[in-house]
């Protein structure tokens, strides 16, 4: 985020709900959670967000802010703390303990609208990663190809 900004630091449990989720229950659109049961800590993603209302497995903990905050950005906010967090109150073991969660500090912008340019921003920028990891499988495809009918 944006170094610049006046940013609140909170606790997560103090801005929002932490919860295993429940079994048969349907969490709404936006919902934040992360994998607490044999959660991979080597995931490009750790946060992830519901884009249709559905059900989620028992393996997960959602975050349900009693804030104003965007459901993405609130994500973002969320992955941008994970690091540190897990290196702190996780390590190595393999599952997360929800006692865990009342350590996690998550930096924020409470501007709406800053909030909604971050998210395109991020957006953006993942938008151009993503093509350049077609272009790369693409590339390895056409090498292995060539590397293949080298030798013939």
């Amino acid at each position: 985020m944006d170094k610049c900004q006046s940013l609140t630091s909170s606790v997560l449990t103090d801005i929002a709900e932490v919860r295993r989720t429940e079994k048969g229950k349907i969490y709404p659109k936006g919902t934040v959670y992360i994998q607490v049961s044999a959660c991979n800590k080597n995931s490009k993603d750790s946060w992830m967000i519901l884009e249709d209302p559905g059900c989620l497995e028992d393996k997960y903990a959602v975050a349900i802010p009693n804030i104003d905050i965007e459901p993405d950005y609130f994500r973002i906010a969320l992955e941008e703390a994970t690091p540190e967090w897990f290196a702190r109150y996780v390590g190595t073991n393999i599952n997360i303990s929800m006692d865990a969660f009342k350590y996690f500090v998550v930096r924020y912008n409470e501007n709406k609208e800053q909030q909604a340019k971050y998210v395109e921003m991020i957006r953006t920028v993942e938008k151009e990663i993503a093509l350049v990891r077609e272009s790369i499988a693409a590339n390895k495809d056409i090498k292995e190809w060539y590397l293949s009918k080298m030798f013939v």
